[in-house]
């Protein structure tokens, strides 16, 4: 009877974690066993390991992560993996010790990830990627994504500002000298009053109001609606007439 109640219980632990941690774990408890494998600790023994020996490994992942100048994630995922590991074996952690505590409270005070320099999106950028992907025979996906860029570029937009773009024939309005946008609500917009953006036509391959123009009529976009409960697509969705359907 005890020994039907250990395997149960050792058949249906996995399930105290969610697949998706365990699965995150994989890795880093691997890295574990194989670094426990030097020291001739086998995987059938490594539940019997001493919390000293842990906080050892700890230290190496610590000075890894110091050559690699990174932050700390990887010293506490690595802990956080054997822990797991431990405890779906039904064994107590022996990353609970003091010494594996210390290590990881070394690595949030003394671990710092190189900040990454990323460059700001230039005008020719723009102008690049719509003389390479919005040429004359371009495909509405990659026109559609070329305009995008080319109006939150202009109209200092962002993702989430663009995706409220309604090409409804009053909220988009085309001129010969700009585009008007209104927005029905916006980050800086703290009293939902909507917000109007005017963009320049500027000419070129890249100029916003110009792939704008290309892109209603590729897609054959729906800007006045048949009823008044109808609501026109948004600038990325598109709702694809016969031409888009072809």
């Amino acid at each position: 009877m005890i020994g039907d109640l250990a395997l149960a219980l050792a058949s249906q632990a996995h399930k105290a974690r969610a697949s998706s941690t365990v699965a995150q774990y994989k890795e880093p408890w691997q890295e574990f066993l194989d670094w426990a494998e030097l020291l001739h600790i086998r995987a059938s023994d490594i539940y019997d390991i001493r919390p000293e020996i842990v906080a050892m490994y700890l230290m190496h992942v610590y000075q890894t992560v110091q050559a690699d100048e990174v932050g700390p994630g990887r010293v506490a995922g690595a802990s956080a993996a054997i822990a797991c590991h431990f405890f779906l074996a039904g064994r107590p952690s022996p990353t609970e010790h003091p010494a594996c505590n210390l290590v990881r409270d070394l690595g949030r005070c003394t671990l710092q990830g190189k900040k990454l320099h990323r460059e700001s999106m230039q005008p020719e950028h723009v102008r690049m990627l719509a003389a390479h992907f919005a040429g004359p025979d371009a495909s509405l996906p990659d026109l559609m994504m070329v305009a995008a860029i080319s109006v939150m570029f202009a109209g200092f937009l962002r993702f989430n500002d663009l995706a409220h773009i309604s090409v409804k024939s009053d909220l988009l309005t085309l001129h010969d000298t700009h585009m008007a946008i209104t927005l029905p609500r916006s980050k800086t917009d703290q009293e939902g009053k909507g917000q109007t953006i005017r963009i320049a036509r500027v000419g070129g391959v890249a100029c916003p109001v110009g792939l704008t123009e290309r892109l209603l009529a590729l897609g054959n976009y729906v800007r006045v609606p048949s009823s008044p409960v109808e609501d026109c697509p948004s600038f990325i969705s598109g709702r694809l007439g016969p031409v888009g359907d072809r």
